[in-house]
């Protein structure tokens, strides 16, 4: 990215055997979702929480104000052109944030991507664009940006990946009806794990424990 990206929070295990880099949504940050981190740890003690920042620009969607986002977001219909520079240069963030695991020895098999609401959509394009096997992909009320370049590059490693989608039915910043088709052309190629909730544009409790149980059952078993 062109502006300055803050320091990741680091969410250390006991034991440092997998990790999982959790993705903020739009005007959030990585601190907001420490609660989330540390609830999650309930199912996964031995799991190493990274939680990046995004840097703040301008948004569109939000009257051009400055505020924490991936990308820039266009209008109400988010599938609409779309900010495709933004969106790639936000996944490859995320990559390289997997790549600095590596380097730290733990396996990309056992590295798990997932957000909220825009980090949602980064993790999944960046995860099923990254070039080695991962652990899985979870994307929380959100939806699969630029779904034809996903198309057009997906990497053979992460054709077979596991992703879990949890969507609201009261969700009006990303309806679930505008998500549908996203999720339609993963399950195609994905084991796909969609949950549905009566909830709005948020995180619940059981959202939670059905994430934390999927990743520990799914992603995690063998580690």
């Amino acid at each position: 990215m062109t502006t300055h990206q803050p320091t990741p929070i680091i969410i250390n295990p006991t034991a440092r055997q997998s990790a999982v880099i959790l993705l903020h949504g739009l005007t959030a940050s990585g601190q907001a979702f420490v609660p989330i981190a540390h609830y999650l740890q309930q199912y996964l003690p031995d799991t190493r929480f990274v939680l990046p920042t995004t840097p703040v620009r301008a948004v569109a969607w939000a009257g051009r104000q400055r505020v924490t986002a991936w990308y820039d977001l266009n209008g109400d219909n988010f599938t609409r052109n779309e900010d495709a520079d933004g969106i790639l240069q936000s996944a490859a963030y995320v990559q390289g944030l997997v790549d600095e695991l590596i380097q730290r020895g733990i396996a990309p098999h056992t590295i798990a991507i997932g957000g909220f609401s825009q980090g949602g959509a980064i993790s999944l394009l960046g995860g099923l664009l990254y070039p080695q096997r991962l652990a899985g992909l979870f994307s929380l009320s959100s939806y699969l940006p630029l779904p034809a370049v996903w198309q057009d590059k997906q990497a053979d490693s992460n054709r077979n990946t596991p992703i879990f989608i949890a969507h609201g039915d009261n969700d009006q910043p990303i309806p679930f009806a505008h998500s549908q088709a996203g999720y339609h052309l993963l399950s195609q190629n994905h084991e796909l794990d969609l949950h549905r909730y009566s909830m709005g544009h948020e995180v619940v409790t059981q959202e939670l424990d059905d994430l934390g149980a999927w990743l520990a059952g799914k992603c995690f078993q063998a580690v």
